[in-house]
Parts: C-alpha cells; sequence; structure tokens
C-alpha cells in the first residue's frame, strides 16, 4: 500500500490523533470499568441471593411451625377422640355391672320373700 493511500484511511484519523496506542489503552480502561461493573453486580446479586436464601428460610421456618402445630392439634383431637371413646366403654361397661348387681339384689329380695322374677323365653 502507499503512503498516499494510507493517509487515506483510518489510520491517518490514528496518527494523527493519538494512535494505536491511546485507543487500546481506552479500550483496556473500557473494559476494566466493564469488568468491575460486572463484579459489583454479580456481588450484588450474591447478596440479594443470600438475602432471599434467608428470608424464604425464615418463612419456610414459619411455615413449618405453623404446620406443625396444626398437625400436633389434629394429633390432639384425634386423642381426644380415642380418650372419649375409651371412657364411653367403660361407663357403659359399669353402667351394666351396676345393672347387673341391682338385678341380683332384687332377685335376692324376690326370693326371700317367695317371689321370683318370670323370664318368657321365645
Amino acid at each position: 500500500m502507499s503512503s498516499d493511500r494510507m493517509m487515506a484511511t483510518s489510520y491517518r484519523f490514528e496518527i494523527n490523533h493519538g494512535g494505536v496506542n491511546t485507543k487500546r489503552r481506552t479500550q483496556e480502561a473500557r473494559i476494566a470499568l466493564l469488568e468491575e461493573q460486572a463484579f459489583e453486580e454479580k456481588s450484588i446479586l450474591k447478596k440479594n441471593q443470600q438475602s432471599f436464601k434467608t428470608s424464604w428460610s425464615d418463612s419456610f421456618d414459619t411455615l413449618n411451625d405453623t404446620f406443625r402445630s396444626l398437625n400436633h392439634q389434629k394429633g390432639l383431637q384425634e386423642d381426644l377422640k380415642i380418650i372419649r371413646k375409651a371412657n364411653i366403654l367403660v361407663r357403659r361397661d359399669a353402667l351394666k355391672r351396676l345393672y347387673h348387681q341391682d338385678y341380683v339384689q332384687y332377685e335376692a329380695e324376690l326370693n326371700k320373700k317367695g317371689l321370683c322374677i318370670h323370664k318368657e323365653r321365645i
């Protein structure tokens, strides 16, 4: 390439305005600035993720505690149902024994008087 032709291109601009080294330095400075911004963005993103994880963990713990207490309440309700059923069965058994004792006592009193209870079988 001839020197006239070289001066007609962007090469002439580079020579007249600081040359290639200046452009390289500005480009390197721009790259360094972009890398620094990217690093800052990554650190902010990392902090936000940690904050989100902490917040999520806290809300999960709260939710977990809520479900644990609900399950505990359900367990207590089931226990109460079982206790009530057992109580009813014990009362029925005690009532049957009481009726049987009353029947035996009533039959003994009638036998002393010479009477009896007539049981009709079908």
